[in-house]
């Protein structure tokens, strides 16, 4: 799993709720979008898991491109405060 989203406290707690299951592995977290299409690149993740609420949403065609194994998921998730 890649985790993308601004805010580090959130992605640090998504990471530790997601490494407390045996069979997933969190294998990188990023801040920005663009980062994360980068990232993707070097290191294929099966699952994305991004905040849709963002500048990162922007990034999304770049991240489905980056996408280097056509199994690869994107989870978009966000919230609002309404």
């Amino acid at each position: 799993v890649l985790l993308v989203d601004e805010r580090e406290i959130f992605r640090e707690g998504l990471a530790h709720l997601l490494q407390e299951q045996t069979h997933i592995q969190v294998v990188s977290q990023c801040a920005k979008g663009q980062e994360a299409a980068d990232r993707l690149k070097d290191s294929p993740a099966d699952v994305v898991v991004m905040d849709a609420t963002s500048a990162n949403c922007g990034a999304l065609p770049q991240i489905q491109k980056a996408c280097c194994q056509p199994s690869t998921r994107i989870v978009s998730i966000g919230c609002t405060s309404n």
